[in-house]
């Protein structure tokens, strides 16, 4: 949006309009459908109406998301407001305006190319190869929207979707490389969005995703740093969990469990299958920790001796380098 377009609104009294309502809860006001996504004009019940499907103007509109998707920081649209505990509460807390926000979120999947289906299961839509070829660039503003979307999901009332949507987004970036693109988001800044423990359960879920991987793609995983700064306002999730003892990390069952995505399952219904999966590699006292599966390779099985019983300094210099070597190099 141009300085012009700004101030023109500003002459015209949105500023002020804005500021009556920070004092009287305006992200309730705006679902309740009594001011409109300002500087837009539109309403959230014409926007859920006539911008669904219609991606040219949500791709290139940058100031109804924070409307549509409050969270605890200011965005980049100085009009709209952060959310309030108040506010939070009676959103979550009235049917048709919790409605609203599963509604905006169902538009924002299919901008996406993604849907939930009838038993609230997230799959890939009918327009998913055009939609995901659009979203998976490098720095995708959208990117930073799914942020946005995650907190606001889990602030009104419908945080049993945040794991399972995470789930479903795991497999596109690491399984069918469809979303690979969004790796570092989903690693600095999905990850964080989400409750402590869905966290563990998400970070499992991805090493075993990584395990899996063919050889010679990357098998880690490397934890947000907490000091790191945000380039964009619309994020600010920020997780003491991101940075993340082992230890802490809990017993997983023995029994084969296999992985669901369903949002509609308990916290405790995804688990991964071998509890040899995860093992910590770099437990210094840096900011950033990395978790990576554990090799089932013997080292010492793959140092070969001479027929003389004496080894062979060659090999050993050779295996010492090519040691060296995988500890610093994530693509092994």
């Amino acid at each position: 949006m141009s300085a012009n377009h700004n101030s023109e609104y500003s002459r015209n009294g949105v500023l002020d309009k804005v500021t009556n309502f920070r004092d009287a809860s305006p992200n309730v006001h705006f679902y309740r459908n009594e001011i409109p996504a300002y500087p837009n004009q539109e309403s959230i019940d014409e926007i859920l109406t006539y911008w669904y499907g219609n991606y040219e103007i949500l791709e290139e509109n940058h100031d109804f998301i924070q409307w549509l998707f409050p969270n605890r920081q200011l965005g980049v649209n100085k009009f709209s407001s952060v959310l309030t505990d108040e506010e939070a509460q009676i959103i979550r807390t009235t049917p048709e305006l919790k409605e609203k926000v599963m509604e905006a979120f169902k538009m924002m999947l299919d901008f996406y190319g993604m849907k939930l289906n009838e038993e609230n299961q997230f799959e890939l839509a009918k327009n998913s190869e055009e939609r995901l070829k659009e979203l998976n660039t490098w720095r995708n503003h959208n990117f930073r929207r799914i942020t946005r979307i995650l907190l606001a999901l889990k602030e009104l009332g419908h945080e049993k979707f945040t794991l399972s949507w995470m789930l479903f987004l795991a497999d596109l970036i690491h399984k069918e490389k469809k979303l690979d693109q969004a790796e570092d988001n989903f690693e600095n800044f999905w990850i964080g969005a989400l409750d402590a423990e869905d966290q563990l359960k998400i970070i499992k879920y991805k090493n075993k995703l990584l395990q899996d991987r063919p050889p010679g793609l990357p098998n880690k995983i490397i934890a947000r740093n907490n000091n790191e700064s945000l380039e964009d306002k619309d994020v600010h999730s920020r997780s003491k969990y991101a940075k993340m003892e082992m230890s802490s990390i809990p017993d997983r069952p023995k029994d084969n469990v296999t992985a669901t995505t369903s949002a509609d399952d308990s916290l405790n219904d995804f688990v991964v299958v071998n509890s040899s999966d995860i093992a910590p590699e770099n437990m210094s006292n840096t900011t950033t920790t990395t978790f990576s599966p554990i090799s089932h390779t013997n080292t010492q099985e793959i140092t070969p001796a001479d027929t003389s019983g004496k080894s062979n300094p060659n090999t050993n210099v050779s295996n010492i380098i090519s040691h060296l070597f995988n500890q610093i190099n994530p693509f092994n």
